[in-house]
């Protein structure tokens, strides 16, 4: 499982872990195989524009899942 390596990654695993109830998450683990569900994706795109101001579509997450792409999304838009 591969340690998360910026604190952006600490957040997003954070967040994995407490919506989808997984123990541990790697920054490769598709959120969806950890245990997440398009409702509980809901909830983390919400979170995301929340926490860090950015729009993210929920067709966008399903693409992304990982916690180390979603990361490298929310860098190229700014954060």
């Amino acid at each position: 499982m591969d340690q998360p390596r910026t604190p952006l990654e600490i957040d997003l695993v954070r967040l994995y872990r407490r919506t989808t109830g997984a123990a541990e998450v790697g920054v490769d683990d598709d959120f969806f195989a950890v245990g997440g569900s398009s409702v509980t994706a809901i909830d983390v795109v919400t979170e995301i524009h929340e926490q860090f101001g950015v729009e993210l579509s929920l067709d966008t997450f399903f693409e992304l899942a990982t916690v180390a792409k979603v990361a490298a999304f929310l860098v190229g838009a700014g954060h």
